[in-house]
């Protein structure tokens, strides 16, 4: 069999609460395919894992990362630690929806935190996913 990706020895650690078990793990695509020791097959990359743990994507239930698109669309300091899901907005505060009238203080609000004074062209939730979707 081929893979797209064969991750080899590493301690795989699954989120279950168990104890992390040395294993290999095969992707096709973005999706694991399967999981064991030593498996066999030939891939179009391998990656060495042994000494290092392999586990799925984390997810941050209570992150602040609401603003922090606007100025790293990549979030590369939350994806190299692993993570892959944020929950965001649920300290009574948050980027949208915004009142046609409350623009400028969302605009002063988020300038205070980051740093800059985004156009901030949505108003529904709706928009704002259109908005961080187009950053990239």
């Amino acid at each position: 069999m081929a893979w797209s990706v064969l991750i080899k020895g590493g301690t795989v650690v699954d989120g279950t609460g168990a104890p992390g078990v040395r294993a290999d793990v095969a992707l096709e695509g973005d999706r694991i395919v399967t999981i064991g020791p030593d498996l066999k097959g030939e891939a179009a990359r391998t990656i060495d894992a042994k000494g290092l743990i392999v586990a799925p994507g984390f997810i941050d239930i209570h992150s602040h990362s609401d603003l922090v698109y606007q100025t790293c669309p990549s979030a590369e300091s939350k994806v190299r630690q692993g993570v892959t899901t944020e929950v965001v907005g649920m300290c009574g505060f948050s980027p949208a929806p915004i009142a046609r009238d409350g623009v400028e203080m969302v605009r002063d609000w988020m300038a205070g935190i980051v740093g800059e004074r985004p156009d901030t062209t949505w108003h529904t939730f709706a928009e704002y996913l259109d908005h961080v979707r187009a950053l990239g």
